[in-house]
């Protein structure tokens, strides 16, 4: 995959949040590519003089939707739709 398509598909991506159950609570993207969230951030940091970011450095650049507040015993699997083929899979249990 090259890094254009790679760009592409962070920009596309969609994330699939299930229950248990295996319901869909919701489907969400975002507004913009998240890379384009990263530019900005640098931008801003120029501007006010800022050394910008350095290597381990982390943002946090919103969220897929709207959030869920789990209870003890709850799980939920969130599907990440358009990285990569199977999609990458995360399953929360909360205690």
């Amino acid at each position: 995959m090259t890094p254009a398509e790679r760009v592409r598909r962070l920009g596309a991506l969609e994330v699939a949040l299930s229950n248990a159950a295996g319901e869909q609570l919701q489907r969400a993207g975002r507004r913009s590519n998240p890379l384009q969230s990263v530019l900005e951030v640098l931008e801003d940091l120029r501007r006010r003089g800022a050394a910008g970011l350095q290597a381990g450095d982390l943002l946090s650049l919103g969220n897929f939707g709207r959030p869920h507040f789990p209870r003890p015993g709850e799980q939920y699997r969130a599907h990440y739709l358009g990285l990569a083929e199977p999609a990458p899979k995360v399953l929360a249990v909360y205690r």
